[in-house]
């Protein structure tokens, strides 16, 4: 998973300008991803929202048909729908807010008044009572006037019991009753969360991982602790094991039949979901795949919706069925959760569009990102406890070679993906393990692949290589670069020098250039004082101007540096501190990526103009159209978006 990157001060007041250009970022999938929560609107049941990992929340107004993200950010808990007044609905987000809308989540407000500053998981909104809300969190914390101000029990839930809520139900009748299963167990509340009581009479000490409330009949409760599901009759005062069990796993998910009580599915950690409708008597298998993660069940009258974590080939996202779990529909459109770690674009045909999404694997599409498929990938690994994940992909300069890199293995198609070769791996090279690959801008045959302390070249398409490895520079390669316009100028940096682990003790430099095609080396990296770099462009029009990224050094700040002597020298350039930096085809613009942010360049980094960036978590590459210079594709936490000039 990606981790937080957070703005500098500087980028961050360039962020804050206003983004014209900001507009017209639009995603264009594949869609699907990781979701954690389901929520059906109990009024309408057409309505839903699901929660999706680092992307945010997302709404449904047509039973999951189509998508729209109605916040960004890291959406930490469920959403609570209030039954009575089904526009208003609550939120948590990044683990510390609790946020409120009036309209369905067109616009949020703060709802955080009296809140410790806890880890805030999940919510659930009185059903008997619309202004009283709860919150778990380090304990149960409930509200009196929906969300406006909070308060803690009087007699809380024992003192560690509630660090760990994973679940939270309120029930229809008695009003005031509230359940959460927790680390500890089930705990059950009669006033409204004000005081609390163990309720595991029959549940075996430690942790209860899921929770439900059957809706048609309150006195009936579904929960399940590891492997095993139990049901109470008696409103939790007792539990028994059902009779039958899914033999699947642990169970991470739950959601019992609106209209029977009797009814109800449970989804597995890898054993996809199971059912039962005679309360637990016999369960059978219920798709959507005999291995999915299942995190988020919910169920209406007619449709039983699956939140599903992506596979190898699999999307994930959300899934349908209207026959109780036999047959499975995916319900992804819009839903931009996917991530994808890199996109190319076929340089002859820019309508052709290739994705890399880990674990589902290689993305098509032939109508400019409009509709996508799942091409032939390359081989799964033999190991069935690997998992495959698919990391790049990129074309020949002539579009004649298709390459992707996966699991460490290079691959090569020269039909479009119909069938792949080997191109370099442990197989072809002992220890050719590969980290990273770059295409030739120009010479369509040549292209390199590294990994921490190798460097190779191939220049016949990838059938054969060779080492290019410059002996006593920084041994673990995080960056390369070739001039457009001198095809056998090379630049390596890394990110490791002057010493340090994994057995660099004896290099000298952290950027070589090369001339020859990587026959022979010079360091280029005077003036940077020893920094890693993380990030390299060369100017197309000229090989002597080059740009780096570079890491924070003892005397060296992180930042964009420039040479215009082929790094014999530099200077640090504006104010961006860039993830990555790219060129335009032309090389009138010069592109740098921050986070989510992307900002470009006209004056050689001299100064920045904000680009605003798509609806996602991080950019992990950025690619522009080879026929249009101004357009620019995305790869990101969000699956792949594109900035139209």
């Amino acid at each position: 998973m990606n981790r937080l990157l957070v703005l500098s001060v500087l980028a961050m007041a360039l962020v804050a300008s206003p983004l014209t250009a900001a507009q017209h970022w639009v995603p264009l999938g594949p869609y699907g991803g990781f979701v954690d929560t389901l929520t059906v609107d109990p009024v309408q049941p057409q309505v839903l929202y699901t929660t999706a990992d680092l992307q945010g929340t997302f709404k449904s107004v047509d039973g999951g048909a189509s998508w729209t993200s109605i916040h960004t950010g890291i959406a930490s808990g469920n959403v609570a729908v209030d039954p009575s007044r089904h526009s208003t609905i609550y939120q948590s987000l990044n683990f510390k807010q609790v946020l409120k809308s009036t309209d369905g989540g067109a616009t949020w407000s703060a709802s955080n008044r009296g809140l410790p500053n806890v880890q805030v998981t999940l919510l659930a909104v009185d059903p008997a009572r619309r202004t009283r809300v709860y919150v778990a969190s380090d304990g149960v914390w409930h509200s009196l006037d929906g969300g406006f101000t909070w308060k803690s029990p009087r007699k809380p839930v024992p003192q560690g019991a509630a660090r760990h809520t994973l679940a939270l139900a309120v029930a229809r009748r008695p009003a005031g009753t509230v359940y959460i299963a927790t680390g500890a167990g089930v705990f059950k509340s009669f006033d409204a969360g004000d005081t609390w009581k163990p309720s595991s009479r029959g549940l075996p000490a430690g942790e209860v991982t899921t929770l439900a409330i059957a809706p048609s009949n309150p006195q009936i409760l579904w929960a399940s602790a590891g492997q095993t599901v139990f049901r109470s009759t008696n409103g939790g005062a007792t539990w028994s094991p059902t009779p039958g069990q899914p033999q699947a796993g642990n169970v991470i998910s739950l959601a019992v039949a609106p209209g029977d009580p009797s009814a109800a599915w449970v989804g597995t950690f890898d054993h996809g979901a199971y059912r039962t409708t005679d309360a637990g008597a016999h369960w059978t298998p219920a798709g959507p795949r005999a291995t999915s993660r299942v995190p988020a069940l919910a169920a209406t009258a007619s449709t039983l919706y699956a939140g599903v974590f992506p596979a190898f080939r699999d999307p994930g996202g959300v899934l349908a069925s209207g026959d109780g779990g036999g047959t499975w529909q995916p319900r992804n459109a819009g839903l931009f959760a996917l991530e994808t770690s890199a996109v190319a674009v076929d340089p002859h045909h820019p309508e052709i569009l290739w994705a890399a999404t880990g674990l589902p694997g290689l993305y098509r599409s032939g109508l400019g990102g409009q509709v996508w498929e799942l091409p032939t990938q390359p081989p799964a690994p033999a190991d069935p406890t690997r998992l495959p994940g698919l990391n790049d992909v990129a074309l020949s300069a002539d579009g004649a070679l298709l390459y992707t890199l996966f699991n460490m293995v290079l691959w090569r198609s020269d039909d479009a993906s119909a069938s792949w070769q080997l191109s370099l791996g442990p197989d072809t090279i002992p220890s050719a393990t590969v980290f990273f690959f770059l295409t030739h801008p120009v010479v369509a045959s040549t292209l390199y692949a590294w990994n921490a302390q190798n460097l190779y070249a191939s220049d016949d398409y990838g059938a054969t290589w060779h080492s290019l490895s410059p002996p006593g520079f920084a041994c673990l390669f995080d960056a390369l670069a070739v001039a457009p316009s001198a095809p056998a100028t090379l630049y390596a940096g890394g990110a490791n020098p002057n010493g340090g682990p994994f057995g660099c003790r004896n290099t000298r430099s952290s950027l070589a250039r090369s001339e020859d095609g990587g026959g022979s080396w010079t360091a280029a990296d005077g003036g940077l004082g020893g920094a890693g770099v993380l990030s390299l462009a060369v100017d197309p029009l000229d090989p002597r101007t080059l740009y780096a990224q570079t890491q924070e050094a003892f005397v060296t700040p992180a930042g964009v540096w420039k040479s215009t002597d082929g790094g014999a020298t530099w200077l640090r350039t504006g104010n961006l501190t860039a993830d990555k930096l790219v060129f335009s085809v032309d090389g009138g613009t010069l592109w740098g990526i921050h986070g989510n942010q992307v900002f470009a360049s006209h004056d050689g980094a001299a100064s920045w103009q904000p680009l605003g960036g798509p609806q996602a978590f991080n950019i992990a590459r950025l690619v522009p159209d080879p026929t249009d210079p101004g357009r620019l594709y995305a790869a990101t936490s969000g699956g792949i978006w594109v900035l139209e000039p």
